[in-house]
């Protein structure tokens, strides 16, 4: 064999060297396990977000996909995902919307094409939040996930030693007769509780008053507003009264945590409540628990020409961003988030609020949350909350001229025109 000598032997090496590298990396590439396919999504931190990452990391698990779940402020969750979504960006892959986002969000998300038998499963109200447009042959661009209505819900053992009926509190009418006759001053007992603090909670209540007298926000096409008529000063000044003469008179200062705590320790007798709130309510080992039963219907106004109210269902829903990468496989976690066995165990082992129309009768719930039937005949007939772009802005100002009519700055009808007036100018620019 010739031998090599110096710089020449030195080349040589370093030839045989690399050699060597290319054939072994090429050899590990080639036997090494694909990359896992990973999923980036946004969560608002606290008991929604807990929930929903536990199903994304479930799903992760049984389909071998890497999950990236973070939580946010809901505030921070929001503008994450629209600084993401209207510069195009691929991430996060998964969209998580509250409903009133949906308007703005909607164009950038890829339209859903599930069988028609999983869509049946959903409660219409709820599964038609987030369809556009908001009918029968709109395209489905999210699905619920976490989702409630507004319920009424009383303390029974305080109705019956009054001699309460609460079957017949069909009427909004019916229902103030009833808190009057529960509510003791002198004693700090009140007949009326919700949730005040932000101009979202304060609306919901309004809101539902509003739509059980018959009366809509926007008209066919949200060009203009259609709710100060005869029907809307009546159903703003029921509000008014139960707010003003039922209630405590901090009540404008109540979160939701607020409205927990006074019917948890009896100084509030009745009030409108999330369903996905009852657990909560009647959380076990306190003073009341098993005393809190919700009326199996949501009232309506007298004179409206209804015969039941209209709850509006609100909540959390999930969607795929069109610019992701992996649309394929964030389809398949929304199959999944959405699917029975995963809905049901959500709703046992997290509290969440189911969004399918079966599991409110499954016995395992209903051990958990004894009122479930109720609450879904209460949010059977629901509709979505306003879906326009700019309702955020609008409902501010619907809050403002309420809190006004509430102290009595303003009367009712004189808020509904001021506010009519406000959202004219708002939808204007």
């Amino acid at each position: 064999m010739k031998r090599i000598h110096g710089s020449k032997f030195l080349v040589f090496m370093l030839l045989m060297i690399i050699s060597a590298v290319s054939l072994f990396a090429g050899g590990e590439k080639e036997g090494s396990a694909p990359a896992k396919p990973k999923l980036v999504m946004l969560f608002s931190a606290g008991g929604s977000g807990n929930s929903l990452k536990s199903s994304a990391e479930r799903f992760g698990e049984l389909y071998g996909v890497e999950i990236e779940a973070l939580l946010f402020s809901i505030t921070e969750v929001y503008e994450k995902e629209v600084l993401a979504l209207t510069s195009r960006q691929g991430t996060p892959d998964i969209i998580s919307m509250d409903d009133t986002w949906f308007p703005l969000m909607k164009d950038f998300l890829e339209e859903l094409n599930f069988s028609q038998d999983y869509y049946d499963q959903f409660i219409p109200s709820m599964l038609g939040t987030f369809r556009w447009p908001q009918n029968e042959s709109g395209k489905q661009y999210g699905i619920p996930v976490r989702m409630g209505g507004e319920v009424i819900v009383y303390r029974e053992d305080v109705f019956r030693a009054a001699g309460i009926d609460p079957l017949s509190l069909k009427t909004w009418e019916d229902l103030y007769a009833a808190g009057q006759k529960v509510t003791d001053r002198n004693n700090g007992v009140w007949g009326w509780v919700g949730g005040y603090s932000e101009p979202a909670y304060i609306t919901a209540i309004w809101l539902n008053i509003m739509s059980s007298y018959g009366v809509d926000i926007f008209n066919d096409d949200m060009t203009g507003f259609v709710f100060n008529t005869p029907q809307g000063v009546a159903a703003t000044q029921m509000f008014v009264n139960l707010t003003a003469n039922l209630a405590s008179p901090g009540i404008l200062s109540y979160g939701y945590a607020e409205e927990i705590e006074a019917l948890q320790n009896g100084s509030a007798v009745m009030g409108q409540l999330w369903s996905a709130r009852y657990s909560a309510v009647d959380k076990a080992g306190l003073p009341n628990t098993g005393k809190f039963k919700v009326l199996p219907f949501y009232p309506y106004g007298r004179n409206s020409g209804l015969t039941t109210g209209v709850d509006r269902v609100n909540g959390w829903g999930l969607g795929v961003n069109k610019n992701s990468k992996n649309k394929e496989i964030a389809a398949k976690f929304l199959e999944f988030i959405g699917s029975y066995e995963e809905q049901l165990r959500l709703a046992v082992e997290t509290s969440n609020s189911p969004v399918l129309s079966g599991i409110f009768n499954e016995s395992s719930y209903l051990e958990a949350v004894p009122e479930a039937k109720n609450m879904e005949l209460a949010m059977k007939d629901g509709i979505a909350r306003p879906m326009h772009i700019k309702w955020q802005e609008i409902e501010g100002s619907i809050a403002l001229n309420l809190q006004k009519a509430v102290i009595g700055e303003l009367t009712a009808a004189e808020a509904l025109a001021k506010a009519e007036a406000d959202a004219i100018r708002i939808l204007s620019r």
